[in-house]
């Protein structure tokens, strides 16, 4: 495994899901969206 860098990245990432609020996600996202899809899904 060879890393890009030692810093976050918005490179997208594979998702799965299931059960409520799953619609909301897409099977790739950009990693710095996914923190905001939880919260919508949890409804927080």
């Amino acid at each position: 495994v060879g890393w890009i860098s030692m810093d976050h990245s918005g490179d997208y990432v594979e998702v799965a899901a299931y059960g409520p609020g799953n619609e909301l996600l897409q099977p790739f996202i950009k990693n710095t969206d996914l923190h905001d899809l939880m919260l919508k899904a949890c409804k927080i």
